[in-house]
């Protein structure tokens, strides 16, 4: 239903762009920006961002590529936030209760698996925590992300 409405709202903006010339500009930024939300709604990150909202604000270990995720490999984090952004799964995880949160991307996941607090993601183009591109695993069988909640 959502994407039907915003791809309604990209062609009314193609359409004042092409009708009238003073607001061309505007209407081709609602028309990308429409797409892009709608885009957004129909990737298998946007559909697993919402199979894991459960996750959400509880304790879980992170391995990426069969390595757990610093600051030491058997690390718990807080899991803080999980939402979509284009085909990107994006999980922002705390290590301290008071720390800030530090964001794990997950960019075009695929082959994912939900079961009983445990999400392990076959594949994706690549991974980054806090801003910066993991190394993939040698072994081609090792699951790009493995996160299991705790308790």
């Amino acid at each position: 239903m959502l994407p039907g409405i915003l791809l309604l709202f990209a062609l009314g903006g193609f359409l004042l762009a092409s009708l009238d010339k003073t607001f061309s500009l505007l209407g081709i930024g609602v028309a990308v920006a429409c797409l892009f939300l709608a885009g957004t709604s129909l990737s298998t990150a946007s559909q697993l961002a919402n199979s894991l909202q459960s996750f959400v604000k509880r304790p879980a270990r992170v391995e990426v590529w069969g390595v757990g995720l610093a600051p030491s490999a058997d690390a718990v984090f807080e899991i803080e936030s999980i939402f979509a952004l284009g085909a990107g799964l994006l999980i922002y995880l705390r290590s301290t209760p008071e720390g800030p949160a530090s964001q794990l991307k997950v960019a075009q996941p695929l082959s994912a698996t939900v079961v009983d607090g445990r999400l392990e993601i076959g594949g994706a183009a690549y991974i980054s925590w806090r801003g910066k591109k993991l190394a993939r695993a040698v072994d081609k069988k090792t699951p790009a992300l493995t996160l299991v909640t705790l308790a």
